[in-house]
């Protein structure tokens, strides 16, 4: 491959790499983690077993090795120099991982604090799916690598951009308040194979087969594995003068389609519906392909701009649609460590008036699947992981629409 420079004038100083660098975000536990979650009993983030977690992370290093050799994103003199880093990185990821695994074995309850949870003292097992995507990202940031999907992440932005309108104008054409919300559900499951953590995904998207409209049109027939999309339809199907909830937050998942073609219509559906306000929660710091908070609000405006029907430029310019920064910084949330400013959103509304989505794989499904709110919430998210679905009792690509009412204590 011929030399390719960078000039000092591309560089850019990226966000920090993990939570023991921004400290100017105050971490708290989850307002609407029933009573008692928020330390060591009561909430359990990670929705399986850990060992199948070493070979899904394993399979996906060639992806990042490889996002990293690409001088044209990174901070490095030279093509040599990026790829030398990357070699580097990738090897000491697997000789962690592989130590990480073998200490597991020799003592499957072996326990230590979790640091990224400073306001906490909490004990947990010296490996599960949130360390190791932050050992991961710790690892690339020692070498030097820090927010390598960026440069895809804006031009997938860019093509959903462009298709978005037509997307929003085929809903304006859905002629049943319940059937445009169903609609929605096939959007942001399609969307959410814009994954590039997972192998399988990484590898269709390198040969250019995880367009938008294709993925619709490859979505498993319904029902899908777990299929509660017409509870929150019926619960939404009330007139806007008496709607079901004041109040929505969507925790969103990847750029590119998954949010502006996925996330962002489920938004405006759920304005439709009557919800009065709708806040979208990203991450603080970037992780994989994930939208993050200051990407987010950038975005909001371009995409209001291409709904032909006006309503999200007016939700957006009256603040009854907006975003609001999660405070994490992996592409899994662990809700004992949120943002004092999510909190905020979370409690300024009756419990009974609110609703949370938690959107991808990640944040859905390998972890909080299983666990209820104060308030009702929903996981929505496509699995693309075998050893997921093996747990899951599916298959690959099977989808997940998981409904959870409200708990009260």
């Amino acid at each position: 491959m011929a030399e390719s420079k960078i000039t000092r004038s591309q560089q850019r100083t990226p966000p920090p790499p993990h939570f023991e660098s921004f400290s100017y975000i105050s971490l708290q536990a989850f307002a609407l983690l029933p009573s008692g979650s928020s330390g060591n009993t009561g909430y359990e983030p990670d929705t399986f077993p850990l060992l199948s977690y070493f070979d899904i992370f394993k399979r996906a290093a060639p992806e990042f090795q490889r996002r990293c050799a690409d001088s044209s994103c990174w901070f490095f003199d030279d093509q040599a120099a990026a790829s030398a880093a990357s070699s580097a990185m990738t090897e000491e990821f697997f000789r962690e991982v592989d130590a990480l695994e073998a200490r597991v074995a020799l003592d499957p309850k072996a326990t230590e604090k979790n640091v990224a949870l400073p306001h906490l003292d909490v004990e947990e097992p010296i490996a599960n799916t949130r360390r190791l995507c932050r050992l991961r990202q710790e690892i690339m940031a020692k070498h030097g690598f820090f927010d390598v999907f960026t440069q895809v992440k804006g031009e997938e932005n860019e093509k959903a951009l462009n298709i978005l309108p037509t997307v929003l104008q085929e809903l304006d054409d859905v002629k049943e308040k319940e059937s445009e919300i169903a609609a929605c559900f096939r959007g942001v499951l399609a969307g959410n194979l814009f994954d590039l953590g997972s192998a399988d995904t990484a590898a269709a998207f390198s040969r250019g087969e995880s367009g938008f409209e294709s993925a619709k049109q490859r979505l498993k027939p319904r029902p899908w594995l777990l299929d509660d999309v017409d509870t929150l339809v019926d619960a939404l199907g009330q007139s806007q003068s008496s709607p079901r909830y004041d109040k929505a937050i969507l925790f969103v998942d990847n750029a590119g389609a998954d949010v502006l073609l996925g996330m962002v219509p489920m938004a405006r559906a759920l304005l439709r519906a009557g919800v009065r306000e709708v806040v979208m929660a990203a991450n603080e710091i970037y992780a994989i392909n994930d939208v993050t908070f200051e990407e987010l609000k950038e975005l909001m405006p371009r995409a209001a701009n291409a709904d032909p029907s006006g309503d999200l430029a007016r939700a957006l310019a009256d603040g009854r649609w907006r975003a609001v920064s999660s405070g994490s910084d992996l592409p899994v949330i662990d809700l004992r460590g949120v943002s004092a400013e999510l909190n905020e959103e979370a409690s300024s509304v009756a419990l009974d008036r609110l609703f949370v989505v938690l959107e991808g794989m990640g944040r859905g499904i390998e972890t909080n699947l299983n666990q209820p709110l104060l308030c009702d919430s929903m996981r929505i998210g496509m699995v693309k992981h075998p050893e997921v679905a093996t747990h899951l009792g599916g298959s690959m690509y099977d989808c997940v629409c998981k409904f959870l009412p409200r708990v009260t204590t």
